[in-house]
């Protein structure tokens, strides 16, 4: 059974324990650094004459119980621990104040249930505890050069590695809907980008909603743990007009012209390229040197 305690910002993972280790499982959500997090134990034993269980977080002794007692927790400041054992069932809840990654209780390690009872025996069982962090506010932004628009969104802080899912909208048409993005991070800054190369898209305007997320899991589910970030996007073709230009000259002279655009929508630099030969561009003022047409 899965809880989650909204109000103290808890995730919630509960053990289940049967009679055999056959039959004990585990339902879990991934646990988020720096915030509490609550383990639960639950199962039967079978008699009221003799029961222990033990857990472990790596090698270090977290919590003990014997049936003749309370359980007892070995680090206070670190977690709390509330119990109820009445023959053949027990319910235990484990809370980690503060989830970490470092140290050594870090919640990330390998931990370890054993438990010992007169009918059963001894039993262990290990399991892990995903650990995650959101990261600081993602920035996204798009920037266009003569390759077409990019978006591209970075982030400081998120663990384990960055994921990002982009959707693209005309009107209410959904055009991109993908996780193809290229991502890489900047080691030693904890600073991770992902960028997506948008191609294809004619002129007109354009809604993009950007999911920056990290991969806990490996699957959709981890976008939950993300944040979103919109961007709207105006592709124009500008009608450009040329003054000035020389009407005749002589082959691989350079030609200098005046470029105006006479209208465009788009709020950004305009980027000038030419199919045919290299061609400068200053302040509108393009260069280039004149070569017979390769009819």
């Amino acid at each position: 059974m899965k809880q989650v305690f909204d109000l103290f910002l808890v995730a919630a993972m509960t053990l289940v324990f049967q009679a055999q280790i056959n039959y004990m499982r585990f339902f879990n959500d991934p646990a988020e650094e720096g915030k509490p997090y609550s383990l639960k134990i639950v199962g039967e034993f079978s008699n009221n004459s003799y029961f222990e269980l033990y857990l472990l977080n790596g090698q270090t002794l977290i919590l003990f119980c014997y049936l003749s007692r309370p359980c007892d927790v070995t680090f206070e400041n670190h977690y709390n621990v509330t119990t109820n054992i009445r023959s053949p069932h027990f319910e235990i809840e484990l809370t980690v104040y503060n989830v970490t990654r470092a140290g050594v209780l870090s919640t990330e390690a390998e931990w370890n249930l054993e438990t010992n009872d007169k009918e059963y025996g001894k039993q262990r069982q290990s399991f892990n505890i995903s650990v995650y962090n959101k990261g600081k506010e993602p920035i996204c932004n798009q920037y266009y050069n003569t390759d077409g628009i990019f978006i591209s969104c970075s982030i400081s802080d998120l663990y384990p590695e960055i994921r990002c899912h982009l959707t693209v909208k005309h009107y209410q048409e959904v055009l991109i809907d993908s996780t193809n993005f290229v991502y890489n991070s900047e080691i030693g800054k904890n600073k991770s980008r992902c960028t997506y190369h948008l191609s294809h898209l004619k002129s007109g305007s354009y809604q993009a909603a950007i999911i920056v997320y990290t991969n806990v899991t490996g699957t959709k589910q981890d976008m939950k743990y993300g944040t979103q970030r919109s961007l709207n996007i105006s592709i124009d073709i500008p009608e450009v007009q040329l003054l000035n230009c020389p009407e005749t000259v002589e082959e691989n002279e350079e030609i200098v012209c005046q470029c105006s655009v006479l209208s465009s929508a788009l709020k950004y630099s305009l980027m000038w390229w030419d199919s045919f030969a290299p061609l400068k561009s200053d302040n509108g003022i393009l260069k280039v040197k004149a070569k017979r047409s390769q009819k």
